[in-house]
């Protein structure tokens, strides 16, 4: 199927190519912390930008980026996953928002809906380990959204939606700027009945931001963001079940409400032209309650995070060619004090405990250009932490201290503008979440034994850009991780598992074959397997060995566009099957279209959409898990088919 999805887009690609065509964009990203275009980075990295989310119609950060080759979700959250983690995906993928790490400490999952998708100016989606670079948790990948600054003069926006299960959402924008300062505040606020009974949600989101120079060499950039949210659970589902009515709740009072306050600010100090020094500083505070009545658990946690990134970089040119030199130093710092209750009115104290993790992270990076177009790069990172749970929030219990050393080489090859390819060789590693090492309920065991996940990468991949118009990327990679967490449910607690191995890769392409089209299309492949102990060779659940999708945006006169996207998600194995004996779940193919209509005005410009996703209303779950000894499966079924209408007005 592979190489029949390949051949096809080889010959779609080929029956586009007339003599009319438009310049693909030459994009420069920061999926090294440092600008450089993207031929220059010897890993691939996908770019979303601001115009293509605003075109799609799509209302969420998880709907744009579930039309990313190789990107998919799992689980209730969603977690994302990338590089064939499946049932392990939490924590594999680093999530950022203009470099600063949105991830937990803990298991609780990452809430996608705290990103405002009409604050983002693009969205780097580096594919594969990044340990050097981003430290702990950079495994299957690296996503960080880059936000937008005020632009010159006075900026404003609007947009206003109504859809599908009385989902309505508001977003509002405004800005000023000058040369030397500028801010920008946005709001959203969304409100849902949801696909399923008893899936209501609904949030608050809050974002500001600015820059100051200070002086001609000294930037300031602060932000302050709050959200608040609100969810039901409607639990999972039997098979039966879930044939006769996904739309059906199982839990009939789970759920749950967080809030989110932090700030914090990057100084960025330019000494001179080859010198470049920053500091950025976070704070964030989360407050959360879970009501689990079907598990007669009801708890209250809250969390401290805190981190700082002083970072220094150099350019310089010597005898061989110029060079790149970058150091710092990650401190990263985590409190998280939870009481667990058996009952609603939380009378009846379970368990009363809190959890300190820090880490400290020094690393030097560099990169030097070498004749006949050659680049060579790499980097070192030390990992040094503890993490301490306490007893009644007092005194220290248990204390467990970790380390870790990461590098990585890789050689790139440019020897044309358009043209550029690289072989790369990386370390990996992840320490364990604070609820891994203190395991679930409370904390109410310390699990030493628990060592931190640790692997190598190795991979060679390809890019190449034809007249301009046709921009073609390629990527074939091996990965095998050595102690790879997992929850062993026949001994309820976390275990290291022998050696898990991912060999895999993707293609791409992106062509402009006339002025008013734009064509992309992805497919990856990945075999996720166990590759020693009791399930050696079985595949790793949660996984789909193929994935791809497509895309076509046509720019009409008269401000008229369509949009349309496809994706295809392979079968794979349930969620606990580590066994491989239950069947795998179907694969399944979700279409979606946009309408637009922008017409010229006097002032500023306005933009209606119409927006239609799961336009086959395919009936699928992107998450089953099955248990061995009770013999069933629990299946958590997506969106069945929706629409969107939008309106937004820009000054």
């Amino acid at each position: 199927m592979l190489r029949r999805i390949v051949f096809s887009s080889i010959v779609l690609i080929c029956s586009v190519l007339p003599l009319m065509a438009e310049t693909l964009p030459d994009y420069v990203v920061t999926a090294n912390r440092e600008e450089e275009e993207i031929l220059d980075v010897p890993a691939q990295v996908t770019v979303v930008t601001s115009e293509e989310i605003a075109a799609s119609g799509k209302t969420s950060v998880t709907e744009v980026l579930e039309g990313v080759a190789g990107v998919t979700f799992r689980g209730t959250s969603p977690q994302v996953t990338m590089r064939g983690f499946g049932e392990n995906s939490h924590g594999r993928v680093l999530v950022l928002v203009d470099g600063r790490k949105l991830n937990n400490p803990d298991m609780n999952g990452l809430n996608w809906q705290s990103i405002q998708l009409s604050s983002i100016e693009r969205i780097e989606i580096l594919d594969g380990p990044a340990a050097v670079t981003y430290g702990s948790g950079a495994i299957g990948g690296v996503i960080n959204i880059i936000t937008r600054e005020s632009g010159d003069g006075l900026t404003a926006e609007a947009t206003i939606s109504y859809g599908s299960f009385n989902t309505k959402q508001a977003l509002i924008t405004c800005g000023y700027g000058t040369d030397s300062a500028g801010f920008l505040v946005s709001a959203d606020i969304f409100r849902s009945d949801g696909y399923r009974e008893r899936s209501k949600s609904k949030k608050t989101n809050v974002m500001a931001n600015g820059y100051f120079d200070i002086t001609d060499m000294l930037t300031i950039k602060p932000y302050l963001s709050y959200f608040a949210t609100g969810y039901q659970l409607p639990g999972d589902l039997t098979e039966a079940q879930f044939d006769y009515d996904p739309t059906m709740a199982t839990k009939r009072n789970d759920e749950g409400t967080e809030r989110q306050s932090g700030g914090g600010f990057l100084a960025r100090f330019e000494a001179s032209d080859r010198l470049t020094i920053e500091l950025p500083v976070d704070y964030l505070r989360k407050k959360s309650t879970a009501d689990w009545e079907s598990r007669f658990s009801y708890s209250d946690k809250l969390m401290h995070q805190f981190d700082a990134r002083p970072k220094a970089s150099y350019k310089g040119a010597g005898k061989i060619g110029e060079y790149r030199i970058s150091g710092g130093f990650d401190f990263e710092g985590a409190i998280v004090g939870e009481d667990v209750y058996s009952d609603e009115k939380r009378t009846n104290l379970n368990y009363d405990s809190s959890i300190r993790q820090f880490t400290y992270a020094p690393y030097v990076a560099g990169a030097l250009s070498l004749p006949k177009g050659f680049e060579l790069e790499g980097g070192v990172r030390g990992t040094f932490g503890t993490i301490a749970v306490c007893k009644d929030k007092t005194d220290i219990d248990e204390t467990d201290n970790y380390k870790a050393l990461s590098w990585d080489v890789a050689l790139n090859w440019r020897p044309t503008e358009d043209f550029s390819s690289y072989a790369r060789f990386n370390t990996l590693f992840r320490i364990p979440f604070v609820d891994e090492k203190a395991e679930l309920w409370g904390f109410d065991s310390f699990n030493k034994d628990l060592d931190p996940e640790k692997g190598w990468n190795a991979e060679l991949g390809a890019k190449y850009r034809i007249e301009d118009f046709l921009a073609i990327t390629a990527n074939a990679y091996y990965m095998l991780i050595d102690d790879e967490i997992a929850y062993d449910t026949t001994v309820s607690h976390n275990t290291n598992l022998d050696k898990t191995r991912r060999i895999g890769g993707t293609i791409g392409f992106e062509c402009v074959p006339v002025k008013i089209v734009t064509l992309t299309g992805n497919v990856g492949y990945v075999r996720a397997t166990f590759a020693k102990g009791e399930y050696k060779n079985n595949e790793i659940p949660l996984v789909s060995a193929l994935t791809a999708d497509g895309a076509v945006s046509v720019k009409l006169p008269l401000g008229l566009s369509f949009d349309s996207d496809v994706s295809y998600t392979g079968a794979f194995y349930q969620g606990g099957d580590t066994e491989n004996d239950a069947d795998k779940i179907d694969g399944y193919t979700l279409v979606g279209i946009t309408l637009g209509f922008a017409p010229e005005i006097k002032t500023g410009s306005i933009a209606l959409l119409f927006r239609m996703d799961n336009l086959l209303d395919i009936v699928y779950s992107p998450t089953v898990y099955y248990s061995k000894w009770q013999n069933k499966s629990g299946y958590y079924p997506g969106d069945g088919r929706s629409y969107t209408v939008s309106v937004s007005y820009k000054y």
